[in-house]
């Protein structure tokens, strides 16, 4: 077939969209590649960006800055798995919630932070990823972009969108949790 008798785009062909239990048994049965990372954004399945060291060592570095700056009641999760609704199940780089609860009762109530660091996937955490937290209703959100070197905070949401978004330098922001400690992004980005 030649290229030009191809669709235009992808949007033009019907999608199949899964569940988080159609995707799971996907996963359980072996379907995708050993080390291979999937997420399920709205019934579709998405690969995640690889990490570069820049990546991971920035994650592991505002994991430490959040850890200093949360309550006792509270704890910073690292890359782990967050289900939201019947078709979303992802792996934020950051989650910050409250003591005590199981995995798979992670909800908007009781997680309050989600951060992706985002290296080569901004574009997706700032939009994709962004909509999908504010439906959830999950209270505050950051993606922190290592190549631009900026903090970009999305708070309150309503109606399935952020109300109050801000973006900031090196100086980063104070979570909603801890309103008087600022986490500052100095350390987290990489030298430049």
């Amino acid at each position: 077939m030649a290229d030009d008798a191809r669709p235009a785009a992808p949007d033009a062909l019907p999608l199949r969209r899964f569940t988080r239990v159609e995707f799971d048994g996907m996963v359980a049965s072996g379907m995708f590649r050993e080390g291979e990372k999937v997420e399920l954004i709205g019934g579709i399945i998405t690969s995640m960006m690889g990490e570069g060291w820049p990546h991971v060592d920035a994650v592991d570095r505002l994991a430490d800055a959040l850890s200093a700056v949360v309550p006792p009641s509270m704890i910073v999760r690292v890359r782990t798995r967050l289900d939201i609704g019947e078709d979303t199940e992802v792996y934020p780089d950051i989650l910050v919630e409250a003591k005590g609860i199981a995995a798979r009762d992670r909800s908007a109530g009781n997680v309050h932070l989600l951060v992706e660091v985002s290296d080569s996937s901004l574009a997706a955490d700032r939009k994709v990823k962004a909509a999908e937290y504010a439906a959830a209703g999950f209270r505050e959100y950051w993606v922190v972009g290592i190549k631009a070197r900026k903090l970009w905070v999305h708070r309150n949401p309503a109606d399935g969108r952020w109300t109050n978004e801000t973006e900031r330098g090196e100086e980063g922001a104070a979570p909603l949790f801890a309103p008087d400690r600022t986490v500052s992004l100095a350390g987290v980005f990489p030298a430049e």
